[in-house]
C-alpha cells in the first residue's frame, strides 16, 4: 500500500511537471536562407517645443519599409543578414510649413530635400548577428555616408554621428534581441537593456521590462514597459555638430508597447508603442546655452510581411 502511494505520488508529480512544461513556450526567431521579409514601420509624432518663449508645433508621420534577407548561417549559429531600405514616406508640418516626401514620387518634395534623402533609398548593409541575436558587426555604412556627402555636405555633417556602426547595432538589437533566452510561461518577465546613440549629441540609456501575456489568437503576446530612461551627455570631444545637446531634464515620461509574435513563422508579426514625454533640453548653439522645452506624444506601429508592401500599393 505504501509502495502504491509512492507510485501515485510519483505519477502525480510527473503529470504536474509535464503540464507545467506544456504551459511554457519558446519565442525564437527563425531565419531561412535567402527568404526576404519586409517590415513596415509608421511613426506618428505630435509635439511642441518652446524656445525663448516661442511655441513651435511639430507634427510628423513617417513610414519606413525595410527588407531583411538572411544571407549566410555561421558555424556558431549566428547569421549574416542583409538590411535594405526599400522605401520612405514623410509628412512633416513644422511652424505651419508642410513638407511631403515619398521615395516613390520624389517630384512632390522640394528638390534639395529629395536629393538629400535619395542615397538612403536602396541603401544596403550587411549585419553579423550572433547566436544571442545581438548584432556584432555592420558593413556598408561608409559608402552611404560618402553618398550623403556628395548629395549635401550639411546632411553628411548632421548624420555622421548618427549613421555609425554602434547606432545600427542597437537598431538591430531592438528588432531581434528582444525575446527571452529560454522558454517562458504566462506571466514571466525579462529585461532588455539598450542604448540609443545620438551621434555627437549623447546617448539615451533604456531599460524595458517584457512580460509574456499568453496567447492572443494564434499569436503570442508580449507587453513592454520602459522602466528606466536616462540621458548621458556627449563626450567633450567628438565630431563637429551644428548644435550640441548638453543635458535633458526629464519632467514626465511614459512608454508602453505590445508585441505579437508568430511562433510558427518565428518572427515578430506586429508591434505597437505609445510614448509621452515632457522635459527641458539644454542645447549649445554657437557657444551659447539655450533651453528648449519639449512636449511630445508618439505612436509607433510595425507590421511584418512576406511581400514588399510598397509594390502592393
Amino acid at each position: 500500500m505504501v509502495q502504491l502511494r509512492g507510485w501515485c505520488a510519483a505519477l502525480f508529480l510527473l503529470a504536474a511537471t509535464q503540464a507545467f512544461a506544456q504551459d511554457k513556450v519558446e519565442l525564437k526567431w527563425k531565419f531561412e536562407k535567402g527568404k526576404t521579409f519586409y517590415q513596415e514601420q509608421t511613426v506618428e509624432a505630435k509635439g511642441t517645443t518652446k524656445v525663448q518663449g516661442l511655441d513651435i508645433h511639430i507634427n510628423s508621420q513617417q513610414t519606413l519599409v525595410v527588407a531583411w534577407t538572411p544571407v549566410t548561417q555561421l558555424d556558431d549559429k549566428g547569421w549574416i543578414v542583409s538590411q535594405q531600405i526599400a522605401g520612405l514616406k514623410l509628412v512633416m508640418d513644422m511652424a505651419n510649413k508642410k513638407i511631403v516626401y515619398d521615395s516613390q514620387k520624389t517630384g512632390d518634395a522640394p528638390k534639395e530635400f529629395a536629393d538629400a534623402l535619395k542615397p538612403l533609398i536602396g541603401a544596403e548593409f550587411k549585419l553579423t548577428i550572433g547566436p544571442d541575436w545581438k548584432a556584432t558587426k555592420v558593413e556598408g555604412l561608409e559608402g552611404l555616408r560618402d553618398k550623403l556627402g556628395e548629395a549635401n555636405p550639411l546632411v553628411k555633417q548632421l548624420t555622421q554621428g548618427l549613421l555609425t556602426e554602434e547606432t545600427f547595432k542597437q537598431m538591430a538589437d531592438q528588432q531581434f534581441a528582444l525575446l527571452p533566452a529560454k522558454p517562458v510561461a504566462k506571466g514571466a518577465s525579462w529585461t532588455v537593456d539598450s542604448k540609443l546613440p545620438m551621434g555627437g549629441n549623447g546617448t539615451f540609456v533604456v531599460r524595458n521590462k517584457h512580460t509574456y501575456e499568453g496567447k492572443d489568437g494564434a499569436m503570442d503576446k508580449i507587453k513592454v514597459e520602459t522602466t528606466y530612461l536616462k540621458f548621458e551627455a556627449p563626450a567633450a570631444k567628438g565630431p563637429p555638430q551644428p548644435f550640441k545637446l548638453k543635458s535633458f531634464d526629464m519632467k514626465n515620461f511614459k512608454s508602453t508597447a505590445a508585441i505579437l509574435f508568430d511562433a510558427t513563422k518565428g518572427r515578430v508579426e506586429r508591434s505597437s508603442q505609445d510614448t509621452n514625454l515632457e522635459g527641458v533640453l539644454t542645447v549649445e548653439i554657437g557657444g551659447q546655452d539655450v533651453e528648449v522645452g519639449l512636449s511630445q506624444s508618439q505612436k509607433i506601429a510595425s507590421i511584418t510581411t512576406d511581400t514588399n508592401p510598397i509594390k502592393q500599393k
